[in-house]
Parts: structure tokens; sequence; C-alpha cells
């Protein structure tokens, strides 16, 4: 199938959420979350695009916590590290079901408006994790290979490091997500799915843990540099990978797919014109390949005792 005349322009983002390098790393922190974006992309008073702020970012910032050798620094810093799993995991947004088809999964990402969710068998064992990432990798065997859809099964990712339990602290959440390109950890206890935390939940909670000697360093003399550390400039990641607004949809997927990156920047001659995120590329393919109709299909119990106890809670 030839999606060669779809390109970046007609499908690019245009109104965008920014920073700017000077910007205390606590205020892009906040317009992350409240944009419920993973990155901010961070331009000049010209709107030359010169980094990005992600959740990643965001994540090493707050280290920046631990610079202050006052007693609220270490308050903090304590109540950081009592926090666990428990205290921070939410029900997942949406459950998908081994027996799927790959394109129908494909078609409820989209419509629920998530990066990613947790595949279970019929027994309700987590077995992985299907992302938007697997989905763009089906989009390009169908489109070069002509390749029949499989289950969901065929396509998710089971890496073992994305399975935590209900004990373990925020910092080691927190430190599992800065060295992985991890949207989502999945809170499981023998094997069954009790909750989900994805990187911004653990951001919010952390922020909210620690935002008093953030505020302090905003306003403390330079002192070791912390005046610039405290700001986005610092953290901010400086090689960002960049399309052409004339590119097309299929060089823009293989882009994702050799990326960790869920947003890439339209620049024309250092300007940013806009930008594509992952399900931007995914609605726009979408159309070209048909949904499965699927047989009428029974309830999966789907059980989530800790958020739950004893309720039984069905999805389809």
């Amino acid at each position: 199938m030839d999606l060669s005349p779809v390109s970046a322009l007609q499908i690019m983002t245009r109104n965008l959420a920014t920073t700017t390098p000077n910007v205390h790393v606590l205020n892009a922190v906040d317009k992350l979350i409240a944009q419920r974006v993973s990155g901010l992309p961070v331009v000049t008073e010209t709107h030359v695009l010169i980094g990005r702020f992600t959740e990643q970012s965001a994540i090493a910032a707050l280290d920046l916590a631990g610079l202050s050798d006052k007693p609220s620094s270490l308050n903090s810093r304590s109540c950081l590290n009592l926090l666990i799993a428990a205290d921070v995991m939410k029900p997942p947004s949406l459950v998908l079901h081994s027996h799927s088809d790959v394109m129908s999964c494909t078609d409820q990402l989209i419509r629920k408006g998530v990066s990613g969710a947790p595949v279970l068998a019929s027994d309700g064992t987590v077995l992985g994790v299907f992302s938007e990432k697997s989905a763009m990798q089906v989009f390009i065997r169908l489109c070069w290979e002509q390749s029949p859809c499989a289950a969901v099964t065929a396509w998710m990712d089971d890496e073992p490091g994305r399975m935590i339990n209900e004990q373990t602290t925020l910092p080691e959440i927190l430190e599992r997500f800065h060295q992985t390109s991890f949207r989502r950890l999945l809170v499981t206890r023998q094997g069954r799915l009790i909750g989900e935390i994805t990187r911004r939940d653990a951001l919010s909670a952390a922020v909210t843990a620690i935002r008093t000697p953030l505020v302090e360093s905003q306003d403390r003399a330079d002192m070791n540099g912390l005046a610039y550390k405290a700001t986005v400039s610092f953290w901010m990641q400086h090689e960002v990978p960049v399309v052409s607004p004339a590119l097309n949809v299929l060089s823009i997927a293989q882009n994702f797919i050799e990326s960790s990156v869920r947003q890439l920047p339209v620049v024309d001659d250092g300007s940013l014109l806009g930008q594509i995120s992952r399900s931007d590329l995914l609605r726009a393919v979408q159309r070209f390949f048909p949904v499965p109709q699927p047989a009428a299909a029974r309830p999966q119990p789907l059980y989530l005792s800790a958020v739950a106890p004893g309720r039984e809670f069905v999805t389809t």
C-alpha cells in the first residue's frame, strides 16, 4: 500500500506546548504534567528549536532537590523514600487480551488515547505490553511485506523489567523510568495485574514530595552552578531527532521505531513548525487498514484486588 503521498506537514500538530531554556525546571515539570504531554520542545524567542525537555529530563532534574542541605530538603527526601508502588498505582486505562487481533488492539489504543496497554492471558496472567511503537511495526510490515495480521501476542513487548510489585519504592520506580524508555510499569501480585504506574504518575508523585526544595532552589544564590542547574537548559536533551515537513509517513514511522522518542519535531530551516507524535501517525495511517470486526466475545474477568479488594472487574 502506497502511503508516500502523506507527509509530515499534513499530519503534524501545530498548536504545541513549549518552553524556553531559562525557565526553572519546576515550572517546566508542572507544565508537562498539566498539559499531559511527555515532552516540551525548547525554543528561543525566535522559535528556533534548541532541545527538548522530557519526562525523563524531569526525573533526572529531581536530583536538584538533593543539592539543598536544608532540613526541609531532607524531610522531603524522606517522604519520597516512604512512597511505594501501592501508593501511586492506578487501574489501567485499557487492558488487552491475548486472543485479540493486533489491528483491533491498535484501534483501542487510538480510541483510548493511551501509549500502551497490558496484555493478559485468559487466566489473568500478565504477558506483556502492546504499545504505539509495536503498532507502528505492524503498519510498516503490512505496507512493505503485506504480511497478514496476527494475535497481539506476536507484537507485544514482554520485557520483564516492566514488572514491579506493590512494595517497590518510588525512587526505584523513578530510576527504572530514567534508565529505560518504558512509559508504564505493571504492578503485579503472583503474576496477576493489580495496577499500573505511568511515567507521569511517578513524576507527579515525586514533585509533590520534594516540591519545597525545588522551589527554594529557584531563588538561591549561584553556588556550585546551582542557579544554572535549576533551569531547563541544563536538563534538556540537546540532540533532538527532527523531520522535515515533506517527509512521508513510512519514513517517519521508521524514525520512531529506530529511536525511543514519542514525538518528532517538524523543523524547516531551524524553525519549529509543529510536531508529530506516535499517536498522530497511527491516527493518520489507520484509515488505510480495516479493523477486523470481532465475533461476539464473552467479557473477560480482570482482577485488580489491590484497587478494589473482593471486586471482579470485567473488561471487553
